[in-house]
């Protein structure tokens, strides 16, 4: 079997640009639906256990709705995912001050690369065996970072229903990388996330402080963040726990157990549909967001979203690293390649593959 594409417009943006779509379609119909638009998911149909087919990936269906409303649903991440406390780093002795989108307690904060962050862009798009490649390059300056980097993220899918994401990037100064996908998945399609089955391969987590960068590295064993076994990922919402009470939610960010090279993270599963999906991923850290603000203000596909009704697993090194040096360092230099690789394996309980 192979992977068939069809690409189709999908619209003009504000600043006048084109956007086209980019829908994968594999041996067994499953579809992966792309957008050059911030290199996006767009959508994602498998078949629960019945064999039918559903959009697990919430988010807004028109251009407009990306370029307008909600702008994380699906997009690709960068230069730097999550946040940089004080919004600034220094490399060799040299600090590079950002522009900040975010202030808590009169301490700016840099988070996803700020407005004008990768999602912001139409990338240039080619069809590759499986799947598309999407790249750009991203000026010296860009987001007040060093270095004009040249990036491109590869999207593939695949008959066994693996969503397979590639990542590099070179630059000709030294900076800072930090890439990730930032999807909202819900294997039913609708309704609390929170009733999800979790397992995540992580024996450490990341307490933050109030700017949500890390404060402290904690064991996982007794806290609300204990997924070493299947749990509901709301089981212990209602704990009396700081991490709980800053993010209004079980939103938290694992340092996962696995090495360098490509190692699983975490299992999710829905009970209702069977559906399941595993996380795979070369990063040291995985971050789940699920879902705190949507609400009904915020449109998605089929109409006003609900607080809690998907969650983002988030593929990445720590926020706040290259001003943690406790933390894997994120530079990267001219002559060095970065290549990061993240799965979304999906299939049906019991772990048969996709049919």
């Amino acid at each position: 079997m192979s992977v068939r594409l069809t690409v189709r417009d999908f619209g003009r943006l504000g600043g006048g640009g084109k956007s086209r779509l980019f829908l994968l379609e594999n041996g067994w119909g499953c579809t992966l639906t792309l957008c050059d638009y911030g290199a996006r998911i767009v959508a994602l149909e498998v078949p629960d256990i019945h064999g039918r087919r559903q959009d697990v990936i919430v988010g807004a269906g028109t251009l407009e709705e990306f370029e307008k409303g909600e702008r994380s649903f699906g997009i690709t991440v960068g230069r730097y995912a999550n946040r940089i406390k004080g919004s600034s780093f220094c490399i060799d002795g040299q600090v590079f001050t950002l522009p900040a989108n975010e202030n808590h307690a009169g301490i700016p904060v840099q988070c996803h690369g700020g407005r004008e962050g990768f999602d912001r862009f139409v990338w240039d798009a080619e069809a590759v065996p499986g799947g598309v490649k999407f790249s750009r390059v991203s000026p010296d300056g860009e987001g007040g970072f060093p270095g004009r980097m040249n990036v491109s993220v590869t999207y593939t899918w695949s008959d066994e229903g693996i969503c397979r994401i590639s990542y590099e990037a070179v630059s000709d100064r030294p900076t800072v990388v930090n890439f990730t996908n930032h999807s909202y998945f819900n294997l039913r399609g609708k309704g609390s996330i929170l009733d999800h089955l979790l397992k995540v391969d992580a024996s450490l987590y990341i307490q933050n402080d109030s700017c949500y960068c890390p404060d402290a590295i904690l064991p996982v064993e007794g806290s609300p963040f204990d997924f070493k076994d299947f749990h509901r990922i709301g089981y212990r919402a209602g704990m009396d726990d700081s991490q709980l009470r800053l993010m209004h939610g079980p939103s938290v960010c694992w340092i996962l157990d696995g090495g360098d090279n490509l190692h699983r993270a975490a299992i999710l599963s829905d009970p209702v549909s069977g559906r399941s999906m595993e996380v795979w991923t070369s990063e040291p850290c995985l971050l789940m967001y699920p879902g705190t603000h949507l609400g009904p203000s915020i449109r998605g596909k089929n109409g006003p979203l609900e607080q809690f009704c998907a969650a983002a697993f988030e593929t990445m090194h720590a926020a706040d690293s290259p001003n943690q040096p406790r933390f894997p360092s994120t530079i990267l230099r001219p002559g060095e390649v970065f290549s990061s690789v993240t799965e979304y394996r999906f299939g049906i309980r019991g772990g048969q593959a996709l049919r």
